[in-house]
């Protein structure tokens, strides 16, 4: 399985037949006009779901 083609790729460039690498959605789908929570203050939010390692770069996130 990979959940991008970079990784389906690299798949292949080691020897992983097409026809055994499966694509895996990494994401969700979003409503296209954004739920307003009258609680908030105009602020933007975001969230990250992942492990907090250094290779996931989470401080260029930030």
């Amino acid at each position: 399985m990979a959940n991008s083609r970079q990784i389906a790729n690299d798949l292949k460039r080691h020897g992983i037949d097409a026809d055994r690498i499966h694509m895996v959605p990494n994401g969700i789908d979003l409503p296209r006009k954004p739920h307003r929570d009258p609680s908030v203050d105009g602020s933007r939010r975001f969230i990250c779901l992942g492990r907090l390692d250094p290779e996931k770069c989470v401080e260029h996130m930030i």
